[in-house]
């Protein structure tokens, strides 16, 4: 029996070519898309580009947050994994509708909560961008002498003498902008 995966986010640019990647190794694949940063052109083309393996996918506008219209989803397929690539990424909105990324981002609860009802245990986060707080230590300082660095590195005499005259023209205070 052919395996079947719902792929959230599948319209985006990695949803859809892990779309086209499941199509060409004949999986069944149902996308769910709110279409936020993404068009149904993208899941038209994949159809276009898996071609026989194009009738193996369907398409549902879907916003994770909307319970109800994931358990049509689900209520239609028996889905042996779901690939989680419907995460938000605009930073600013981030900070001002932080429940809005929560909820989409990290698939709670309506997802998760589906995907256990209908007895779907498998899940691929994909979503690691998305969840990041930062970094502990920047690997730039701002006391960094970075243009040393490429200085030291770069093999081109050309830009080795300019990284030396703009280093040592920094650090004798002058502006070079």
């Amino acid at each position: 029996m052919t395996k079947s995966f719902l792929v959230t986010g599948g319209a985006g640019h990695i949803g859809s070519h892990t779309v086209l990647h499941l199509l060409n190794k004949g999986f069944h694949v149902v996308v769910v898309d709110k279409l936020n940063n993404a068009s149904e052109v993208a899941i038209n083309r994949v159809v276009e580009l898996a071609a026989d393996n194009g009738k193996n996918l369907v398409f549902h506008t879907v916003d994770l947050r909307d319970r109800e219209a994931l358990e049509k989803v689900f209520s239609s397929t028996k889905f042996d994994a779901v690939i989680h690539f419907a995460g938000l990424k605009a930073v600013g909105e981030s900070v001002q509708k932080p429940l809005l990324y929560y909820n989409n981002n990290l698939m709670v609860p309506n997802s998760l909560e589906v995907m256990a009802s209908h007895g779907c245990k498998k899940l691929v986060f994909s979503s690691s961008a998305l969840c990041m707080v930062g970094p502990r230590r920047f690997l730039v300082q701002k006391s960094s002498l970075f243009l040393q660095q490429i200085h030291m590195e770069e093999p081109s005499s050309l830009l080795k003498r300019y990284v030396a005259i703009s280093t040592n023209q920094t650090m004798n205070g002058n502006n070079l902008t």
